[in-house]
């Protein structure tokens, strides 16, 4: 008489189904966005150091990771693939070459995320795309804010 184990094959599609879950669950990557805080001009260090402490504090707070960098060469295409969102923390001045223009260009133009803060207005003058993202330059600076 031919016995049928129907237990196996249940615990075979049960353990395909945690594995599943499993490879699943390790592939939902947190969040992740890049902090650039170049500066070519004026310097606002106190400002970047209280927006990173202000922005590392909401990473753990709501479970995102950050990165930052102060290197424009991580301005390329695989690299910005990774993140969600750019943060310009009072950048200033020439940051960019034109490839790294054209990879910011397709990082913001394919749905990602960016912020500036208060002197990211006075960054990168000569590129007519990066003021009509923004809006505005800079007229001038007062000395007393």
């Amino acid at each position: 008489m031919f016995k049928s184990n129907v237990k196996v094959p249940i615990f075979c599609l049960l353990l395909l189904v945690l594995i599943a879950v499993l490879f699943v669950s390790c592939r939902k990557d947190k969040p992740r966005i890049l902090i650039f805080s170049k500066t070519e001009g004026y310097r606002h260090t106190d400002a970047i150091n209280a927006g990173y402490e202000v922005i590392f504090k909401n990473a753990i707070e709501k479970g995102f990771i950050v990165d930052s960098t102060e290197d424009a060469g991580k301005f390329n295409d695989n690299n910005l693939r990774r993140y969600r969102a750019v943060v310009f923390l009072d950048v200033s001045g020439a940051l960019f070459n034109d490839e790294q223009r054209t990879s910011f260009k397709r990082f913001i133009q394919a749905g990602g995320g960016f912020l500036v803060t208060h002197a990211s207005v006075d960054a990168e003058r000569d590129w007519p795309w990066y003021n009509r993202l923004i809006g505005a330059y800079f007229y001038s600076h007062p000395a007393v804010q």
